[in-house]
């Protein structure tokens, strides 16, 4: 990985140019809101929609693109490439990866938070220092102190689920091309959990409004 580091800082600098680029359409919009011109406002509101939607499609193909270059030693482009024709033939699987990683790694950060501010608060009121005239404020601190540091904990985990993912996919292709029934390195349970799973998305969920709205 080390001799990727204009790998990262590519990938890094595409996203920040999304970014600014949101922000200065998102400024002009809220801008515009107060004039009296509606054509100048929709097209404004328009831009910055179609602007944030990229930025996020930019962050998505860069958080794969990143694990692609660990596992195969690809430029950025080639990762973000096979990344985003992973996504495209496999968008039910995707998806599935994304919710439960976003969703444990919240838990994990509620309950750390959680844990962390109630055991610090039971401290101090058994045990009150001297000198402290009020506890609130110790307490605020540490449930910021432990917000963070579950944040950063909790970060690898969504990594790792991405690269799960990868190595599932290249697995499973491995195989098929080899004549293979099931991929090889797969475990049986994670392999048993994805096909039980990927293959639930009927279309019947509503679709998700823009992100304008």
């Amino acid at each position: 990985m080390g001799f990727h580091s204009g790998t990262f800082a590519f990938g890094a600098f595409v996203v920040s140019l999304a970014k600014v680029a949101w922000l200065v359409l998102v400024f002009a919009k809220n801008k515009e809101s107060a004039s009296l011109n509606p054509v100048a406002a929709a097209l404004t509101r328009v831009s910055a929609c179609i602007a944030q939607c990229v930025e996020r499609f930019l962050e998505f193909v860069s958080e794969h693109a990143y694990v692609e270059v660990a596992l195969r030693n690809m430029s950025f482009c080639d990762a973000a490439h096979s990344a985003l024709a992973l996504a495209v033939r496999r968008p039910l699987l995707f998806g599935l990866v994304s919710q439960v990683s976003n969703f444990v790694r919240c838990l994990g950060i509620v309950v750390v938070s959680a844990a962390t501010t109630c055991i610090i608060g039971a401290l101090l009121l058994w045990h009150a220092p001297t000198g402290v005239q009020s506890i609130n404020t110790p307490i605020i601190a540490s449930f910021f102190v432990a917000f963070l540091t579950a944040e950063v904990m909790m970060h690898p985990f969504s990594v790792a689920a991405r690269a799960a993912l990868h190595c599932y996919c290249l697995d499973h292709e491995r195989s098929a091309a080899i004549g293979l029934p099931a991929p090889t390195y797969t475990p049986i349970e994670m392999r048993a959990f994805i096909e039980e799973n990927a293959e639930r998305g009927d279309g019947s969920e509503p679709a998700r409004r823009c992100c304008c709205f």
